[in-house]
């Protein structure tokens, strides 16, 4: 019994098995993707075809908006811009520039004046930073009574030389008993031109001042002209009174503001100088709630 169903199972396996023969096999052939997606038409670009025997004749054109470049869409140029700067827009196509790359025109007229619209009567003059009309910007339009301008304001002051003091040249910078408060120097971004001394450390410095890293004892926090108004008592009516024009002051740097009775005009407050340690503030002040007041 075992024999006879060995013998049939050899016998099957020999009827399923192929025949074994020395030839490789043999595949159909794959279909073949061109990946053509349109065709160029007129413009002669893409005549030729691909190994299919596919040729961009047999379809159709690309979407509006697109060019077609061998056989494949793309996104047209509209303009040069859109091309590289040794390039240029023909038919939707970026090609090789043949002649200079046109200017762009506006941008090479510079930045826009910022007085350009404003009108100031003579002798005022309108100041680029605040675009209001001012007394000065430089010491030129200024009288001998007040012959410093003070650039911060626009305004003509007394020569009173001292650390942060306007002025505008070095010898401004110099007292009558010849004590010397540095060299007059504009700062800030040409918010202010101020009398400032040179240093190796803070020590060298008036309190309230700092040595900054680049030698020049000003205040740590804020600017001269702030630091000025500060210790001056400057009245003020807003914040924007007590920092150069155009620069943006601390909030509550003009402290006391009061309104008057019958909804007259409001009392005036006073600047204050901004701080952070105690070192920041003047002589007699201490840093209280982010600002220098009276100890």
């Amino acid at each position: 019994m075992r024999s006879s169903l060995f013998l049939f199972l050899v016998a099957l396996t020999a009827l399923l098995s192929p025949a074994c023969s020395s030839d490789p096999p043999v595949f159909p052939p794959l279909e073949y993707d061109s990946g053509l997606e349109c065709s160029s038409g007129s413009t002669g670009l893409d005549a030729g075809g691909d190994a299919s025997g596919t040729t961009t004749a047999d379809l159709g054109p690309c979407p509006t908006g697109e060019v077609c470049l061998q056989g494949r869409g793309y996104a047209a140029c509209m303009g040069d811009a859109q091309c590289s700067s040794t390039e240029m827009c023909i038919d939707g196509t970026c090609v090789p520039r043949t002649g200079p790359r046109p200017d762009s025109g506006p941008m090479d007229s510079g930045p826009t004046d910022p007085c350009a619209e404003l009108a100031c009567e003579a002798p005022e003059v309108c100041h680029p930073r605040g675009v209001v009309c001012v007394q000065c910007l430089d010491g030129t339009t200024c009288s001998a009574g007040a012959p410093v301008c003070d650039i911060a304001y626009g305004s003509c002051s007394t020569f009173q030389p001292r650390d942060c003091s306007p002025c505008n040249v070095d010898g401004d910078c110099t007292a009558t008993d010849s004590t010397d408060y540095g060299d007059c120097i504009t700062r800030d971004g040409e918010s202010e031109r101020v009398c400032v001394r040179a240093c190796s450390a803070t020590s060298d410095c008036e309190p309230g001042l700092d040595c900054g890293s680049d030698g020049r004892c000003a205040p740590r926090v804020g600017s001269c002209t702030g630091f000025i108004a500060a210790v001056d008592g400057k009245r003020c009516l807003e914040d924007a009174e007590c920092v150069p024009l155009g620069s943006t002051p601390a909030v509550g740097q003009c402290a006391g503001i009061g309104e008057a009775a019958d909804g007259g005009m409001p009392i005036p407050g006073t600047c204050r100088q901004p701080c952070g340690i105690p070192s920041d503030c003047p002589t007699a002040t201490s840093c209280i709630g982010g600002f220098c007041v009276p100890s």
